[in-house]
């Protein structure tokens, strides 16, 4: 038998460039939308800066894995998460980014 295993990605399109290149806010940004998930980081946050921009971060997690990253010079960002726990729900994970982030265009769905 299978594991449970829920996988979505997202696209932000049009999303300010300033917000997704700097890592702190950019760190902030997604830990908000981690902890309204209820998800758990099981280590540290690992972020590495591109040069001369854009950002990969990494979240291990309890429940599995969340990625993102950025380009901020086209104004866009993607997030990939994975869970393995079907106490958790990604289905407010599009709303969420949106709130934290404003993007102009946003596809957010399972995979």
């Amino acid at each position: 038998m299978r594991p449970f295993i829920a996988h979505y990605v997202a696209e932000l399109e049009g999303v300010d460039n300033k917000q997704i290149n700097n890592p702190k806010l950019f760190l902030q940004s997604m830990l908000a939308v981690a902890k309204k998930l209820h998800l758990t980081l099981v280590d540290k946050p690992h972020i590495h800066c591109f040069k001369p921009h854009g950002l990969s971060l990494i979240f291990i997690l309890a429940e599995s894995h969340l990625a993102a990253h950025t380009w901020p010079e086209k104004n866009f960002m993607n997030v990939d998460i994975q869970v393995c726990s079907a106490q958790v729900s990604l289905k407010q994970l599009g709303p969420l980014l949106k709130k934290q982030f404003n993007p102009t265009i946003i596809s957010c769905g399972p995979v």
